[in-house]
């Protein structure tokens, strides 16, 4: 897996880190059109935005 770095100015990572928290609400759901929302994937991206906003 390669690794890319971006910079982001404190309004977008506000916006990536909300959007991302926001889907994780349908982390337990597995059935229908929610287990569509939230990926497996999505939750280290949520702790990586989670430590950058901090």
């Amino acid at each position: 897996m390669r690794s890319v770095v971006v910079q982001l100015t404190e309004q977008e990572l506000l916006l990536f880190l909300n959007t991302i928290r926001a889907r994780s609400l349908y982390r337990p759901c597995s059935h229908g059109a929610a287990a569509e929302i939230w990926k497996p994937w999505m939750a280290p991206l949520l702790e990586k935005l989670t430590k950058a906003a901090g």
